[in-house]
């Protein structure tokens, strides 16, 4: 059996998971699972042009993050795990949802000192490979590898 869970305002939260969050989703041993995510907070939107998963607004919509951070979907729990117990855990795919992606600097980030004293985003545009022919707004993609 797959189990499905999607991404909305019920699913998702900023930040990182904690053991007091309840699961969006609890599922048996050996089940597969897809999980549907998202990605950019309000002011990391691509312009017009772009895919946009209509669930990405409803988030936004729900209020500001109450802590910087990425957009998780989740958590899972598998029914009858306990605290301790080790869990297998196998990605069998990754399909990209959206066409585009986003990179984040900040001065404070240590790679990223030589670049730009003021934080920086750049949205990509992503082909179906998962290549990235380029960023917009002027800037390379990706990053030198002397900067990595």
């Amino acid at each position: 059996m797959t189990a499905t869970l999607q991404s909305s305002p019920e699913t998702c939260h900023w930040g990182y998971f904690e053991a007091s969050r309840p699961p969006a989703l609890t599922i048996q041993s050996g089940e597969e699972v897809i999980i549907n995510t998202v990605s950019g907070a309000p002011n990391c939107l691509p312009p017009e042009g772009f895919h946009v998963p209509p669930e990405l607004y409803d988030i936004h919509k729900a209020g500001p993050p109450p802590m910087p951070g990425h957009i998780l979907t989740g958590p899972v729990a598998v029914e009858g795990a306990m605290p301790g117990d080790v869990l297998k855990v196998e990605i069998l795919d990754v399909a990209l949802r959206q066409d585009w992606g986003i990179t984040s600097s900040a001065p404070w980030q240590a790679r990223c000192r030589r670049i730009s004293p003021r934080p920086i985003t750049a949205i990509s545009r992503w082909m179906q490979s998962g290549a990235s022919p380029g960023c917009l707004g002027g800037w390379n993609c990706p990053w030198p590898r002397s900067l990595a």
